[in-house]
């Protein structure tokens, strides 16, 4: 069971896909990759609304 201080499965995946959108942004013929971060960092951010994530 994760602690209080543990970095979640959900907020790791967001640091993670967040990091390969800025990497991804510094080119730009990269246009549908962004797009499918873009769209895994909404169900993501869903994902953590749900479970009460901040």
């Amino acid at each position: 069971m994760a602690g209080a201080g543990d970095v979640s499965d959900v907020d790791l995946a967001g640091k993670m896909l967040d990091t390969a959108r800025v990497i991804m942004e510094k080119s730009t013929d990269n246009t549908v990759e962004i797009s499918r971060i873009l769209s895994a960092l909404t169900e993501v951010s869903m994902e953590k609304r749900k479970r009460g994530i901040n």
